[in-house]
């Protein structure tokens, strides 16, 4: 090694493992030079936004900066170089996710369309470990048009796991995404190991969201994904085992619409009928309510 390179041993590690995941040769003496100008700066300071600045070295974020800015010089083929960037970023984003996103918007190739990029997604596991950061980052606009595209990551990768704490967030988005929260949210609720109660909760919180003057409410929106999410008969089973009836209606009029969507002949007509007559009287009443105020809904007594 070059005798007036000290590396960290944080950014030794971060090299050894971005060469063995770009899949190519370890560094020479001379490439070392160009991959790796990092040294043990005592000015290199983690983001004051990082929550966990007390368990990392402190010299540790400006090691990924500057293993970052060693590949600049345009030495690496391409290829090459956007694997190591990734490899630098998986690690940096969860030491220091202000600065890796900094990095990613200052650097063009990352950027230069709107679709699936391996230097953006390599952010993913950064934000998904610090979702509330990453929400701060998105609602105070921190980086600019850049917004969009980090918002876009954090419904990706929160949804799943946290589908109530997207859902919570979805007025502030545009239609579109408004849609592709409803998505994953209620695909990460209604999946068969999950509780009855979580979906009795997140259909809870549906029905509390605001409505939108340019787009479908948010009940609606529901109902229609469970439709094709929970599916028949699997929403006639909710209906016979939820107590609330705010959620029940929910369950209800999606089964309906499934049902009222069967193709329309004597057999199909029966069985789904003889469905509803095998619940409570209760319950029969809301559905023929239901059918009443859905005129797209034809139901013969």
């Amino acid at each position: 090694m070059i005798p007036s390179q000290r590396f960290t041993a944080p950014a030794a590690l971060l090299l050894g493992v971005a060469v063995g995941l770009a899949g190519i040769q370890a560094p020479t003496r001379g490439q070392e030079s160009r991959l790796a100008k990092v040294t043990a700066s005592p000015n290199a300071q983690s983001s004051a936004h990082h929550p966990t600045t007390g368990t990392r070295p402190t010299a540790s974020a400006g090691a990924y900066t500057a293993a970052w800015n060693s590949l600049k010089d345009g030495q690496l083929p391409k290829k090459e170089r956007i694997a190591l960037q990734c490899a630098i970023l998986q690690e940096w984003a969860m030491v220091d996710l202000s600065a890796a996103l900094r990095a990613v918007v200052a650097d063009q190739d990352s950027w230069r369309s709107w679709g699936d990029d391996p230097i953006r997604s390599a952010l993913h596991a950064g934000i998904a470990s610090q979702p509330d950061l990453a929400w701060c980052f998105i609602e105070t606009h921190a980086f600019g048009l850049h917004t969009r595209w980090i918002r876009e990551a954090w419904i990706k990768v929160v949804g799943p796991h946290d589908p109530m704490k997207v859902l919570r967030r979805s007025p502030h988005f545009p239609p579109s995404e408004r849609d592709t929260v409803m998505v994953i949210a209620t695909e990460s609720t209604f999946a068969p190991a999950q509780p009855d109660t979580a979906g009795e909760e997140f259909v809870s919180l549906v029905l509390t969201l605001p409505n939108q003057p340019d787009h479908f409410p948010p009940r609606k929106s529901l109902i229609h994904k469970l439709r094709s999410t929970v599916g028949y008969p699997g929403l006639l089973d909710r209906v016979g085992r939820t107590q609330n009836p705010d959620v029940r209606g929910v369950y209800l009029e999606a089964y309906l619409g499934i049902a009222g969507g069967l193709p329309i002949n004597p057999q199909a007509e029966s069985s789904w009928k003889s469905e509803l007559e095998s619940l409570s009287p209760g319950i029969r009443k809301e559905a023929e309510q239901i059918l009443r105020d859905q005129q797209e809904m034809r139901w013969g007594g």
